[in-house]
């Protein structure tokens, strides 16, 4: 079997040392990843997992057999490293696991306070009183999925913040339909604990026949992820 994840957050360069990024670890794909492989990599089983795990730069890589690590810094790159994946190195995807935190911005230009672009290829300086920093949206990773992995069993992933369990689990299905996903991990941040070594992780496992199963640590999602892919698409 062939599991393509993807973990930890991406980063968009403001300048040659300095960029925008979001608070992603990449915990729970380390989490996932570790479980997928301690249920498919065992004696009882004739199957192995392979796993292509693309990550942010500074994402938890998990140390287990028969995983490749890819780090990517940007969308962009995201996006290229995941098509090539999918169309080159691993054109017989099993399953996707789509954790990773994508920006949803890119800085496309950088001015200074009088309206004068900046350099970007190299340090902008920090005597500069006021940066203008042009933002706009970086293509949606996700949509791209099943254009080139027909087949494959995909679990998406909606973050939101302080929301009830209505609002988060119509906006996992929002998302889940509009991107063709089998199934859509919907969580809160305001329910998921400290960035480092806390395993606290409330979350929604969406299917295309409703709510899958709802958990409250990383280990429980990671375990619900991978049985409802096993018993939906692997083991039939």
């Amino acid at each position: 079997m062939k599991i393509l994840i993807t973990s930890g957050g991406t980063t968009e360069k403001l300048d040659s040392v300095r960029g925008v990024t979001n608070f992603s670890t990449g915990g729970l794909g380390a989490t996932i990843a570790t479980a997928f492989a301690a249920t498919y990599n065992s004696r009882d089983r004739r199957d192995t997992c392979e796993i292509t795990y693309i990550h942010g730069l500074n994402a938890v890589v998990p140390r287990i057999p028969f995983l490749t690590p890819f780090p990517v810094e940007s969308t962009a790159d995201l996006l290229k490293e995941v098509t090539f994946a999918l169309t080159h190195t691993r054109p017989t995807v099993d399953v996707i696991i789509h954790a990773m935190a994508v920006s949803d911005y890119t800085i496309s230009e950088v001015r200074d306070s009088g309206g004068c672009p900046l350099n970007r290829r190299g340090k902008i300086s920090s005597d500069e009183p006021c940066l203008n920093v042009k933002f706009t949206p970086t293509p949606k990773v996700i949509a791209q999925l099943r254009r080139y992995a027909p087949y494959a069993a995909i679990v998406g992933f909606k973050l939101l913040d302080g929301v009830t369990d209505d609002v988060l689990i119509r906006a996992g299905e929002k998302l889940r339909v509009k991107n063709d996903c089998d199934f859509v991990l919907a969580n809160d941040v305001q329910r998921i604990g400290s960035p480092r070594g806390d395993s606290k992780h409330y979350g929604v496992l969406l299917g295309r026949n409703g709510v899958v199963g709802t958990y409250s640590t990383k280990q429980e999602i990671a375990g619900g992820i991978v049985k409802a892919v096993t018993e939906q698409f692997l083991d039939r």
